[in-house]
């Protein structure tokens, strides 16, 4: 999702919790 891409970049956060993995991905 380009919203996830923009506040929480994989290349740049660790493994996140569920709720930020399921609406960031």
């Amino acid at each position: 999702m380009a919203l996830g891409s923009m506040i929480s970049p994989n290349w740049l956060t660790p493994p996140r919790p569920r709720h930020l993995s399921g609406l960031f991905d």
